[in-house]
């Protein structure tokens, strides 16, 4: 730990986002978020540090740890014991949480902790590394079809579309279809769809248009709606986004999970 906590952060007073078209990263001061359950997988990194998850309640402790990997739907705390930490939010169809997983340790369903590279990635993101120091795990190539789906939600398109039409669209039945989907990328379209939306909001507000505007052209119901998805997904309320400084990487996307040919 001594070699991490000798790191000059680069402003760890100013906090920081990067997104590409399947994740989400979060560099700066701990959230200091209580117990919440997350729609996305979590990896998160002491920087300077640290840290401790409790799983399903506050006195369910682990012992300090480095890293974890916390998956979605888990309720749980973090507390950082240092100034610094990292949050990497990963989109259900991306590869790279399956990669995370296998290298780490697993204490309780769905949590893992002590990836061996922990120090090198805390050392990369306190220099002001992005999402450049997550590697894209080498995957085997998704069903077509499906691809076209993602593409197309990723770039913020059928954000309103329900499985009716999208079925329509690629040629198969509503039932093929949600089975083709979940089997490829994990989880169902709906939900999906539910991260595509907030994804698309929080790219939106990070270039300049406002909360309200963002929600509508994320097929959001309204602001309120989109905020409370927003502290569901994160942990925090959607005023936690001002005065951060976020970044847009052109990240080639990632495939789906537990497809990865090697282990980052």
């Amino acid at each position: 730990m001594r070699a991490a906590a000798s790191v000059r952060f680069q402003d760890p007073a100013v906090p920081r986002i990067a997104l590409s078209a399947m994740r989400a990263l979060y560099v700066g001061p701990p959230l200091g978020i209580g117990v919440h359950r997350g729609a996305v997988s979590c990896f998160a990194l002491a920087l300077d540090s640290t840290l401790q998850v409790s799983p399903d309640a506050p006195s369910a402790k682990t012992s300090p740890v480095k890293s974890a990997l916390i998956g979605a739907g888990l309720p749980h705390e973090i507390k950082v014991e240092g100034k610094a930490a990292a949050f990497l939010y990963l989109d259900p169809a991306d590869a790279l949480a399956g990669s995370l997983r296998a290298r780490m340790r697993p204490i309780h369903r769905q949590l893992h902790v002590g990836h061996p590279r922990a120090a090198a990635l805390a050392r990369a993101l306190a220099a002001g590394g992005n999402l450049e120091v997550f590697p894209t795990p080498a995957v085997a190539p998704l069903d077509p079809r499906i691809e076209r789906v993602l593409a197309r939600l990723q770039r913020g398109e059928w954000l309103q579309a329900d499985v009716a039409e999208v079925a329509r669209d690629i040629g198969v039945s509503d039932s093929r279809f949600m089975h083709l989907f979940r089997a490829s990328v994990g989880v169902p379209f709906r939900r999906y769809r539910l991260w595509a939306r907030l994804h698309h909001a929080v790219g939106r507000f990070g270039r300049g248009t406002n909360w309200t505007t963002a929600a509508v052209e994320s097929s959001f119901a309204s602001s309120s709606h989109l905020s409370d998805v927003f502290r569901s997904m994160f942990g925090v309320p959607p005023s936690a986004l001002r005065g951060m400084r976020l970044s847009f990487s052109n990240h080639e996307r990632p495939n789906c999970p537990g497809r990865h040919a090697e282990p980052s």
